[in-house]
């Protein structure tokens, strides 16, 4: 998860995300699903986005690749484990 958890992830988003211009101008908005790996020190591996718009699919990918994320533990030990994020774009009304 992420360590500062859902607040966090929130703020971390709306620091870090960015809408990409392609998407703006042709008014796509939606869900991404990312899937990836977090290894035993919290950094992001091979990452996929496993569904949503592809127009937002890489910048998705860019910004849960750039987070620390807090790694598994199994039996008090830190692991590698499998994630899956959403990031929902959704473009301000005008």
């Amino acid at each position: 998860e992420y360590p500062l958890g859902l607040m966090g992830w929130y703020r971390y988003l709306s620091m870090n995300l960015r809408y990409p211009d392609k998407a703006v101008r042709n008014n796509i908005q939606g869900k991404v699903v990312v899937r990836f790996i977090v290894d035993s020190t919290g950094f992001a591996h091979d990452l996929t986005a496993i569904s949503g718009p592809e127009e937002l699919r890489a910048e998705a990918i860019r910004v849960i690749q750039k987070a620390i994320w807090m790694p598994a533990l199994h039996k008090g030990k830190k692991v590698n484990s499998w994630k899956t994020q959403p990031i929902t774009y959704k473009l301000e009304s005008r």
